[in-house]
């Protein structure tokens, strides 16, 4: 799950500009993927 999540994450923020970790994480969300601030922090 985590080397899936960190793929999105680069997948998503190559294709799109992101400026708040709140905004990436609804972008993950609508792969499916549900992530705690806390983890899309260390993950970042």
């Amino acid at each position: 799950m985590k080397a899936r999540r960190h793929a999105l994450i680069l997948a998503i923020i190559k294709e799109k500009t992101v400026r708040t970790q709140e905004e990436l994480s609804d972008l993950l969300k609508k792969w499916g993927v549900e992530v705690t601030q806390a983890t899309l922090s260390r993950d970042i």
